[in-house]
C-alpha cells in the first residue's frame, strides 16, 4: 500500500502522513512546544493535539503571558486593587480575576461596601424613614433601596 504524501521536506522527499506523526511524535516526546511540533511535522494542529494526548502530554496549559499577567493580577489584588481595575490593567477576564480573589482569600471591598450599604439603608428605613429620603440618602433610586428588602 502507497502511503499518500501530505507534504514535502526541504530535501524535496515527499512526507507521507505516518511520517509526519512519527515526526511530531518524536518531537513531542524530546520535550518541542505542540507549535514546533506543529510547524515541523506539517500536520493541523487537532492531529498533533491529539497525538500529545496520547502521550500525556498536557495540552491545555496556559501561555507564558497568561502566568505573568495572574501574577501581576495576584500582587495587585493583595494591594487592595478592585477587581474592576485588576482586570483592565491585566487583560484578564473578570471571571479570572473573581477567582483569583477567592483563592487569595481577598475580600471584594466593593462588594464588602455595598452590603455595608444595605445594612444601614435597612436600619434607617427601620428608624422610620421613607423609601424616597434613603434613597436621596445614598443617590439610588426608590426601587433599589426597595429591594433591600426595607
Amino acid at each position: 500500500m502507497q502511503r499518500k504524501p501530505v507534504g514535502t521536506r526541504k530535501v524535496g522527499r515527499p512526507i507521507t502522513t505516518q511520517d509526519a506523526r512519527d515526526t511530531c511524535r518524536e518531537l513531542l516526546k524530546q520535550g518541542s512546544s505542540l507549535k514546533h511540533a506543529r510547524e515541523a511535522s506539517g500536520l493541523y494542529k487537532t492531529a498533533v493535539t491529539q497525538i500529545a494526548k496520547e502521550l500525556g502530554i498536557k495540552t491545555n496549559a496556559p501561555s507564558k503571558a497568561t502566568i505573568r499577567a495572574k501574577k501581576r493580577a495576584t500582587r495587585l489584588l493583595e494591594k487592595g486593587e478592585p477587581p474592576v481595575e485588576v482586570a483592565k490593567k491585566t487583560g484578564l477576564y473578570m471571571r479570572a480575576v473573581r477567582e483569583l480573589s477567592a483563592e487569595l482569600g481577598v475580600a471584594d471591598q466593593r462588594a464588602e461596601a455595598k452590603a455595608e450599604r444595605i445594612a444601614e439603608g435597612r436600619k434607617m428605613r427601620a428608624d422610620g424613614m421613607s423609601l424616597r429620603e434613603v434613597a436621596d440618602h445614598f443617590g439610588v433610586a426608590k426601587s433599589t433601596v426597595s429591594r433591600w428588602g426595607t
